[in-house]
């Protein structure tokens, strides 16, 4: 295995690369798990030390908790995202909403699932444009 091939671009990483999510949406995504991700994701996660120890961490607080860090990081922007038919403009605001909406889960399973695939962020890879 040539490992200059699977070089994470750090630059991708932050800035996104967009996703294709149908044929008239798009998302730009940060990756999951990068430096400012996990520093961001441990800042939030502080308060809750003693109740992950205890083993009492709800998976609603979890949840919240990962979509406010999604919504700072992961979901950078969109274009052609539609509420029965009309654009929704984005804001870091909107986009914790949709996160955080459980009836939404698979939109936020997508943004992760492109967010999680590190070949996405290669160095060498061109603008993944990926079709779910």
């Amino acid at each position: 295995m040539d490992i200059s091939k699977r070089r994470i671009d750090a630059k991708k990483s932050v800035d996104g690369v967009w996703f294709d999510l149908d044929t008239e949406t798009r998302l730009l995504i940060g990756r999951v798990a990068s430096p400012a991700y996990k520093r961001l994701l441990r800042e939030k996660m502080l308060p809750f030390v003693d109740d992950i120890r205890n083993n009492s961490f709800s998976q609603d607080e979890q949840d919240r908790i990962t979509a406010e860090v999604f919504s700072e990081l992961v979901l950078l922007k969109w274009e052609g995202l539609k509420e029965n038919g009309v654009d929704i403009p984005y804001s870091k605001e909107r986009a914790l909403e949709l996160l955080s909406d459980p009836a939404l889960e698979w939109f936020r399973e997508q943004v992760e699932d492109f967010g999680t695939r590190m070949d996405n962020f290669y160095e060498e890879a061109e603008d993944n444009l990926k079709k779910s």
